[in-house]
């Protein structure tokens, strides 16, 4: 099921954040890679951060590993 939301994004406003690493802004990646919280990260755990620019707001999602063996193992 997909959900839907009637707010106008300001796509200029969004900013996606691995980490205190910034990845997105302005519809655009920056120069960081996004993969480079995993090579400064000293954990197995990282925080995405996505910004849309609306409102305040907070949501939290907890995931875990999604690879392809992972969902071979444990599918029944």
């Amino acid at each position: 099921m997909w959900g839907y939301c009637d707010v106008e994004l300001a796509l200029a406003a969004i900013a996606i954040d691995y980490d205190d690493l910034p990845v997105v802004r302005n519809t655009l990646a920056t120069d960081t890679p996004a993969d480079a919280v995993l090579k400064v990260s000293t954990s197995d755990e990282y925080t995405v951060r996505v910004d849309l620019g609306v409102a305040d707001g907070k949501a939290v999602l907890y995931t875990c590993d999604c690879t392809e063996e992972y969902v071979r193992i444990n599918l029944v």
